[in-house]
């Protein structure tokens, strides 16, 4: 036998405390569900803001790959038909709207002109050339 003390075990139990208990307890589980179905209109709201955020992102990446395979196809377009380059290797790459153009060309006024040719495309931020080199092929 224990020797610890309990008022429980003094007091005899009321006839009302087991009805009194179970009010009390489905009084708090309803109101867990209440406030549990409150916050489920902001829960779901959360939700579709951040599914709808993702996807503008998906959209926005979509649009720049896009928009980087046009400007690419632009320049590489007016590079062969103005004819600077001909007889010469000239690749174009495009990141964000920046361009890295690598190869090589006759000259200087060359890797110039090409370089102009990509900075008037629409769409570009900036243009590189540096990985183009003088050669007389």
């Amino acid at each position: 036998m224990r020797n610890s003390f309990s008022i429980f075990q003094t007091i005899p139990p009321h006839p009302g405390w087991a009805a009194f208990f179970a009010a009390s307890r489905h009084a708090l589980l309803g109101a867990t569900l209440a406030v549990g179905l409150a916050n489920a209109p902001a829960v779901a709201d959360e939700a579709k803001v951040k599914a709808a955020v993702e996807t503008q992102a998906a959209v926005d990446k979509t649009k720049q790959i896009m928009d980087d395979s046009w400007i690419t196809t632009q320049i590489k377009s007016q590079i062969l038909a103005d004819g600077v380059s001909r007889g010469f290797q000239v690749s174009v790459e495009t990141l964000n709207g920046a361009v890295l153009m690598k190869g090589s060309l006759g000259n200087q006024d060359a890797i110039d002109h090409v370089h102009r040719l990509a900075e008037k495309v629409k769409g570009v931020n900036s243009v590189s050339t540096a990985g183009v080199k003088i050669s007389s092929q």
